[in-house]
């Protein structure tokens, strides 16, 4: 409906959270800033806000319809190539920034993501730091921590991360001559959770700062049998195998949009031993299942409730190979 509600209050919503979107919305109606319109393409179109479940750290970032920075310059051009309201605006950002963060000494880094495209798609490919204490938060899943970029893509349940990916580890049963790929990786989340029980982990992601966090992640952990590359998976997962890395157990984790036809090709051409399938939409999933399920047996479906009171649940599946005839 493009209709927006005011909610000032959310009973499953992160208290620290909900507070600082509430205090943001303010300040930009205290200093006038411009709010996304459609139609025009212009102005603040998205703020997101994230919170370590383990530190307490918050990132904040702003998608802009305009490149902004504090040095007064939108790129790329200089202040006096500026129109006296884009000017005026970047003035305003200065005072909201220094509003938040003397306020909430959580916050350790807001940053601008520059998104001038009329999509849906949450994010543009730039973005900008724009104060940073402390450029990424720390978060802790599985027994381990790691470092998250504001870009790099997390569960937005951190505390129920840990019993999903726990899952799917559980589903997995790692053995020691295991050569896993961890397809839709992310920060290397899953992946790390079986690094020290398997021979090899390679995941790869289209996201360039979450591979970039998984590389370091994966560097800080110790972990030298893990391999990370930005693309595909179904472009990446053929050549691996050309280049002699054949897994034996494969984890997908898709959006909401389930499995892209070309990756369920690529698995069902190659079919590794083992497959875990972590879900976020069972629709999907029951679409993907029913060209796996010629290839696999379902061992069982595991569903965790990511989002409590609400009609969403994800769900983690156990596959094994079929036996050839």
């Amino acid at each position: 409906t493009h209709h927006l509600v005011n909610l000032e209050n959310c009973l499953v919503q992160d208290e620290v959270i909900q507070n600082i979107a509430n205090r943001i919305c303010r300040l930009i109606e205290k200093y006038n800033l411009p709010v996304y319109d459609e139609r025009k393409v212009m102005g603040i179109r998205t703020i997101v806000a994230r919170r370590s479940q383990k530190t307490g750290e918050v990132q904040i970032i702003f998608v802009t319809s305009a490149r902004i920075s504090l040095d007064g310059q939108v790129w790329p051009a200089p202040r006096e190539e500026l129109s006296k309201r884009q000017r005026k605006d970047l003035v305003k950002m200065d005072n909201i920034l220094s509003d938040l963060t003397e306020e909430f000494q959580e916050i350790v880094s807001v940053s601008a993501n520059f998104h001038p495209k009329k999509t849906s798609e949450i994010y543009g490919d730039r973005t900008q730091m724009l104060f940073a204490e402390k450029e990424t938060i720390t978060e802790g899943v599985l027994d381990y921590d790691f470092e998250l970029s504001p870009r790099a893509f997390y569960q937005l349940n951190s505390e129920q991360a840990n019993v999903l990916y726990g899952e799917a580890v559980r589903a997995l049963n790692p053995k020691k001559d295991d050569r896993v790929i961890d397809a839709y990786c992310g920060v290397g989340t899953i992946g790390f959770g079986v690094a020290k029980k398997v021979k090899s982990v390679h995941g790869m992601d289209i996201t360039p700062e979450s591979i970039a966090d998984a590389k370091a992640n994966a560097k800080r952990l110790g972990f030298k049998n893990c391999h990370y590359e930005v693309g595909k998976a179904e472009r990446i997962i053929p050549n691996w195998y050309k280049s002699g890395h054949r897994a034996t157990a494969l984890i997908v984790d898709p959006p909401r949009t389930g499995l892209d036809d070309a990756l369920l090709e690529t698995i069902t051409t190659y079919t590794p031993e083992k497959l875990v399938y972590v879900s976020c939409n069972v629709s999907t999933l029951a679409k993907d299942l029913v060209i796996l399920s010629q290839f696999y047996s379902i061992e069982y479906i595991q569903s965790v409730d990511m989002f409590p009171h609400t009609a969403r649940t994800e769900a983690v599946v156990k596959m094994r190979k079929l036996a050839q005839p």
